[in-house]
């Protein structure tokens, strides 16, 4: 969902803010309605080469826009946060989805984040989004779990 959410910063306060119908050094054209009718064709078309253009090649957004949406993304990222804290990053590191889950759970109840990731299922989904590999019955793990991830020892989770 990020990748087609955008931040927009709007100064609702100052300098770069107009309100046209209220600001009496503006010249309103009467005649407006009607020429605009008659360009009705024109504007369609490039009302269509533009949606065309935006098919082809996206949005090409601005630097401050997507500097607002990345900095977002990484408020937003609470699992990056936990794995931050309680948990420990290594190609041999194996640890069980229970285990996985039980850390997550408590972390998320004591930051007020569980509503984020519900349940085990999903937990599970995101860490294998991230690239942690599902396994099963390896490196003396009995069940389910991840590659690549563990929850740090000192957490003392059962």
């Amino acid at each position: 969902m990020s990748r087609r959410s955008f931040v927009f910063r709007v100064n609702k306060h100052g300098s770069g803010t107009r309100n046209f119908d209220q600001d009496e050094t503006i010249v309103k054209d009467p005649q407006r309605a009607a020429k605009l009718a008659a360009e009705a064709s024109g504007i369609l078309a490039w009302c269509v080469r533009g949606a065309l253009a935006y098919q082809r090649d996206g949005l090409d957004l601005p630097a401050s826009v997507r500097q607002a949406r990345d900095d977002y993304k990484g408020d937003m990222d609470v699992l990056s946060e936990w794995l931050d804290e309680c948990c420990e990053i290594g190609p041999d590191y194996v640890e069980s989805n229970t285990r996985l889950w039980r850390s997550w759970e408590f972390w998320a109840q004591g930051s007020g984040m569980l509503r984020m990731v519900p349940s085990g299922k999903t937990l599970g989904r995101r860490l294998t989004a991230r690239g942690f590999n599902p396994v099963r019955d390896v490196s003396g793990l009995r069940g389910r779990g991840l590659q690549g991830v563990r929850v740090r020892p000192a957490e003392g989770l059962r």
